[in-house]
């Protein structure tokens, strides 16, 4: 699921390498 270089999504990308639970990390930024 490629969207370019899309800083947002790269960093999410990043988050998920790193273990960390992005769902529930977008909950709080909501």
């Amino acid at each position: 699921m490629a969207m370019g270089k899309n800083p947002h999504v790269v960093g999410i990308e990043t988050l998920k390498k790193n273990g960390i639970n992005v769902d529930d990390l977008i909950k709080e930024l909501v």
